[in-house]
């Protein structure tokens, strides 16, 4: 009869243990993902729900941050919760619980914003739970996926110009900034005219619009544009002028006095 007595304690006493351990939901289950480009920011929810036995305080940090096989600086991914001053960095434990919720759902906010020198691709990491109690080793990690799409941006000021008719001896030029950002590794810019044209349909040909890299100290060679011109090329870069062009185009005495108008068109090459 003592040992029945004593079989019937013990498992009592197990089933007891095996309650106390402390389990954290976190949704959406699948982690968080994000998707986003340069000069922009995203952000989104994680809901942490705790049960009535998460009673000490729960902190995460980011494990990993990788992209293309490639580390990445973990403190770029942010996280806000009601713990924490603001936006703070996740290269580091940030607070997520205090252990007084009593089942009380909190969300937290995670926010990446990309600079035009991150890579395009898909940045995976993952958070990790910090805590000081054996009986909360197993709360959950959770996956965090945040695509970069690659992107360029390419502006023209002025926008619209015109150019007036000259010789090669004495050229009337016109000058353009080109405002150029993107987060490719390497690219060139390509360069095409079209030929003028009067609403008559009297045309000036390509073969006789120049164009060159603004230099005073060195001035560069007129280029034609009567075919695509790689005119510049280099490495991810944020939206800046990275060159001034001037244009001239070469009249003849045969041509026809009068307004034609174009197009000089542009095209990114990325690597």
């Amino acid at each position: 009869m003592t040992s029945r007595f004593k079989l019937i304690l013990y498992a009592y006493f197990s089933l007891y243990s095996i309650q106390a351990f402390a389990t954290l939901g976190v949704f959406p289950v699948t982690g968080l993902s994000l998707n986003t480009s340069a000069g922009d920011s995203t952000q989104g929810s994680l809901k942490f729900v705790p049960d009535a036995a998460e009673t000490i305080p729960v902190f995460y940090k980011l494990a990993d941050f990788n992209v293309n096989d490639k580390e990445v600086d973990k403190s770029k991914l942010l996280i806000k919760t009601f713990y924490t001053n603001g936006f703070e960095s996740l290269d580091q434990y940030r607070p997520v619980l205090s252990g007084k919720e009593n089942q009380l759902p909190l969300t937290a906010i995670i926010k990446f914003e990309p600079s035009w020198y991150d890579l395009p691709g898909t940045y995976t990491g993952l958070l990790i739970p910090g805590v000081n109690d054996a009986d909360h080793n197993q709360l959950p990690s959770v996956p965090v996926s945040v695509v970069v799409n690659p992107i360029s941006r390419l502006s023209l000021e002025p926008a619209t110009f015109s150019i007036a008719t000259s010789s090669m001896a004495l050229p009337v030029i016109s000058e353009v900034d080109l405002l150029f950002g993107t987060n490719r590794s390497l690219w060139s810019l390509y360069i095409k005219a079209e030929n003028l044209a009067k609403q008559s349909g009297v045309e000036i040909e390509s073969d006789r619009i120049y164009v060159r890299i603004k230099n005073v100290e060195t001035p560069n060679t007129w280029l034609l544009l009567d075919q695509p011109l790689k005119i510049i090329s280099g490495s991810a870069t944020s939206i800046r002028n990275i060159a001034t062009l001037e244009f001239f185009v070469d009249a003849k005495l045969a041509d026809k006095s009068g307004e034609y108008t174009g197009q000089i068109k542009f095209f990114v090459q990325n690597y």
